[in-house]
């Protein structure tokens, strides 16, 4: 009898968990892959009492099909430049009503100078086409640029970077194969938008320029370069595992296999078979959190686009994905530890990251990738009509076979 009790109680009580679980408000958010810290997440869900359901997309194309889709109506998104554009443009997204941010006072004061300077890119953009500004409606979550990486222990192949930067035109070394040692394995990736970028930038053309003669030029130069792989994200670990020779990648996708391989053992950087080079004309992004128009739960949203703003939170959110946060607050204590917020001392944080790295190696890196003219004078991308877009998919399309 005492045991048919306590198997009652035991039902009873998982009956009443379960139903307190379900009652919890959900936030629905679309982000890409590898780009939240779980210890963020938790710290938000209990602060809230709340549930943050996370979706994935790999790319802003994916994001834009699953917003216009509906299947599932997502509160947050994380789309990068262009994409916020043509969400705006497709009324897919909310003007985002900043009174209601306490961690936000104005762009200069909040944001990290560099990441202000992609946003007026990003906003002259929207303002000579829409009389709007896109920061308007969205709040920066991370900025970074696009790095070649490399392999160091392929002979010759550092030489050759550095002797094609030298005569002015890095981007040799993806298509000219006289320009880097034989046999080098080289990864294009595997985004029109990035795929073109690239080869606009050898051909010294404008990536933002739509012209059916630039396009002639680039199928002309990817017919001369056959590419080992096009990939995505996964060429970071090719890269790093010896499997591929040299790729053209996010800068944050590259430190994040070199955050996680300093973070196993004793190793230096010198140790690491990699580096990176970020070239003068790279790409400078900044992906922002927007509200959708049929947001279901906008309160919480603006909770956590609040949340995420506190610079405590953006610091530890940083400690543990590759890019750069765009608090400003939050940058300036990882590149100088002593200079914390009032109230908040980075206990596991004071000599090491989330990824286990030496916060010297953490600073370097933020200096290095971050904190110089590549990064705040690079270029960024603007909308594209939808023709143009499939003639750049055929494009590439052709280029892959």
């Amino acid at each position: 009898m005492l045991k048919k009790i306590t198997s009652f109680l035991s039902l009873v009580l998982t009956l009443f968990l379960l139903m307190g679980c379900s009652q919890k408000e959900k936030l629905f958010l679309l982000n890409w892959g590898e780009y939240i810290s779980q210890d963020v997440v938790e710290k938000f869900e209990r602060e809230y009492n709340c549930n943050l359901i996370i979706s994935l997309a790999d790319s802003n194309e994916a994001f834009y099909s699953k917003v216009k889709g509906g299947t599932t109506v997502y509160d947050l998104v994380i789309p990068s430049d262009y994409m916020i554009e043509k969400m705006y443009t497709k009324n897919l997204i909310q003007e985002i009503d900043f009174t209601r941010l306490s961690n936000f006072t104005s762009i200069e004061d909040t944001y990290h100078p560099d990441c202000v300077k992609i946003l007026n890119k990003m906003d002259d953009f929207m303002t000579s086409n829409y009389n709007t500004k896109i920061s308007n409606y969205c709040v920066p979550y991370f900025w970074a640029s696009w790095c070649f990486m490399y392999n160091k222990k392929l002979n010759g192949l550092e030489e050759a970077i550095n002797k094609a930067y030298n005569e002015g035109n890095i981007w040799k070394i993806m298509y000219e194969s006289d320009a880097v040692p034989s046999g080098t394995r080289i990864g294009q990736y595997d985004g029109v938008r990035y795929s073109y970028t690239s080869v606009m930038n050898y051909l010294g053309l404008d990536i933002n320029e739509e012209n059916d003669d630039n396009l002639d030029l680039a199928k002309k130069a990817f017919a001369n370069r056959r590419f080992s792989v096009w990939g995505t994200d996964q060429m970071k670990k090719s890269v790093s595992t010896n499997n591929l020779d040299l790729c053209w990648c996010w800068t944050g996708d590259y430190l994040d296999v070199y955050y996680t391989d300093l973070g196993e053992g004793d190793k230096t950087p010198e140790d690491l078979s990699y580096g990176c080079f970020i070239p003068d004309d790279t790409i400078t992004f900044v992906d922002s959190l927007v509200i959708t128009k049929n947001a279901r739960h906008v309160d919480l949203a603006y909770k956590f686009i609040d949340f995420m703003l506190d610079p405590e939170n953006a610091y530890i959110n940083a400690s543990e994905v590759g890019y750069c946060t765009p608090v400003k607050k939050a940058f300036d204590m990882i590149i100088d530890p002593e200079n914390n917020i009032e109230g908040f001392t980075p206990s596991y944080l004071d000599e090491i990251n989330n990824y286990g790295v030496s916060m010297r190696y953490w600073k370097q890196s933020y200096i290095d990738c971050y904190n110089g003219d590549k990064a705040k004078n690079g270029k960024v991308l603007s909308l594209m009509s939808q023709e143009y877009i499939k003639k750049l998919n055929n494009l590439c399309n052709n280029a892959r076979v």
